[in-house]
């Protein structure tokens, strides 16, 4: 597949996900479309130029954010985290970053569907893409841990981050995400999961396909990461539940849940070493 190819794949690819047509797009076909968002790294290689290189991570911000099938966003995370990183990490991190200020953006700015005229969605879209050009192309973007939270970032948008955080690098600011983020998911699962559209101030914003991907990476960064990176994650880990005051002594304990399935991962994954290629 050519670099032309691929860029329009993406372009294709993205346009039908975005508006939920899963039909087959002319521009693309389906054996090209796990190629063409694995292949980030081949655009990065022949980029001519800085406007290059930021409109490729514009098109990444755009497919972490998109919604893929949950079999897909696995294989993309899996791909920025385990390829894209270790061979751009410089624009990697900025992908990084961006994101994370993206899911500022996003919760300030809720869903499209809350507008009633079509000049108003217009508008708020072509907001929201000079939102993410402005952030692709800057190159200083840092890491502020005091605006991310739930009250200021979208959840779904700080786990898609949370799991395409590589696990063997010495950037600190990788690890203080990670140990800021973690008691944050930990806290949210002692709320109640709503699953309607107004979702009220207590109930859940990390729902159930996001805490299983931050459940297999926990599981993989234990394994993979070293022991110093990696211990005061699985300190916070283990001691939330001392920690839980309101353990359900009815019904599903989601925390709990959240715990054992990380460390049954993690038993799982040590014990096979790969031999039973269990995908990360």
């Amino acid at each position: 597949m050519s670099i032309e190819t691929i860029a329009k794949a993406i372009g294709s690819i993205l346009q039908d996900t975005y508006s939920r047509n899963y039909g087959l797009s002319k521009g693309f076909n389906l054996m090209e479309k796990e190629i063409a968002l694995s292949s980030y790294h081949l655009l990065m290689r022949y980029a001519d130029n800085d406007e290059d290189k930021n409109e490729i991570i514009a098109t990444m911000i755009h497919m972490l954010s998109a919604p893929f099938s949950d079999h897909e966003i696995d294989k993309i995370t899996q791909y920025v985290r385990e390829i894209f990183f270790k061979q751009y990490p410089d624009e990697a991190k900025r992908v990084w970053l961006a994101l994370i200020k993206y899911s500022n953006y996003k919760k300030a700015n809720p869903s499209f569907y809350r507008y009633q005229d079509e000049d108003s969605l217009n508008k708020a879209e072509e907001n929201e893409e000079k939102f993410v050009q402005q952030i692709s192309s800057d190159k200083n973007l840092t890491l502020d841990l005091s605006e991310i939270s739930l009250e200021k970032s979208e959840a779904y948008l700080l786990a898609r981050a949370f799991v395409i955080t590589p696990y063997d690098t010495d950037d600190k600011d990788f690890s203080n995400f990670l140990n800021h983020i973690l008691p944050i998911v930990i806290g949210d699962l002692t709320k109640v999961e709503d699953y309607s559209y107004n979702r009220t101030r207590e109930s859940r914003k990390f729902h159930h396909e996001s805490i299983s991907d931050i459940e297999q990476y926990l599981a993989n960064l234990f394994l993979e990461a070293n022991f110093e990176n990696s211990k005061s994650i699985f300190t916070t880990l283990v001691n939330s539940l001392s920690g839980n005051a309101q353990r359900q002594r009815f019904g599903r304990d989601d925390l709990f849940e959240f715990v054992s399935t990380t460390l049954d991962y993690f038993v799982l994954k040590l014990y096979d070493n790969g031999n039973l290629k269990i995908d990360p």
